[in-house]
């Protein structure tokens, strides 16, 4: 980094929001998200309806 430039500063200028790219291990699109998360869900819920 050249601390002389005027261009953007990483600690001033450019803003993190908490992201973490290391844990991404597979693009996947929307509706397979969706639908994964309704499956695992689902399964989830009907374990603990199984502890009663």
């Amino acid at each position: 980094m050249n601390f002389a430039s005027a261009d953007a500063k990483a600690w001033r200028d450019i803003w993190g929001s908490g992201q973490g790219v290391g844990a991404v291990s597979e693009i996947t699109g929307a509706g397979a998200l969706v639908d994964r998360l309704a499956d695992e869900y689902a399964a989830a819920k009907n374990r603990l309806c199984g502890l009663r």
